[in-house]
């Protein structure tokens, strides 16, 4: 649902638009710096609208095919141009936020669990983006935000 502020005496809201959603929203993410708000459902699918302007929907990403990847955590970087997206498996995606591409994926290198001969991955529970200011020419970040 998106409200909007009435002015005058009271401090009250009314509904401009109600949207439905194909299962049940798992977590909301809003952009600080752009009109931008990513939601995720139970089902594992994302969506990224502009909220300004009744929650106009840029793009959906489905869940993963057999579930086996599930969307845990969401984090915008500054600028809103990208969204990473932390999963249960480990992995963490960067979108571009225009065009819905993937621009980059981290993936975690399995270990093997003491109980038994099985290899695990620990899921992504937390994403921040920083400001990196290396100056190490090898490394070549010189004020680049990265994700951690």
């Amino acid at each position: 649902m998106v409200f909007q502020r009435e002015e005058g005496m009271s401090a009250s809201f009314h509904l401009i638009k109600k949207h439905v959603v194909d299962s049940p929203i798992k977590m909301v993410s809003m952009c600080s710096t752009m009109d931008l708000i990513a939601v995720c459902s139970v089902s594992g699918s994302v969506w990224v609208a502009r909220w300004y302007n009744s929650l106009e929907k840029i793009w959906l990403l489905s869940p993963s095919l057999g579930g086996e990847e599930k969307v845990e955590t969401l984090a915008w970087r500054s600028d809103g141009k990208v969204i990473a997206i932390g999963y249960s498996n480990g992995t963490i995606r960067l979108y571009n936020v225009d065009s819905a591409e993937m621009v980059h994926e981290l993936i975690q290198k399995p270990s093997e669990s003491s109980n038994s001969l099985r290899l695990t991955c620990a899921g992504i529970s937390c994403l921040h983006w920083v400001r990196e200011t290396c100056v190490n020419l090898d490394h070549m970040f010189l004020g680049q935000q990265v994700v951690i």
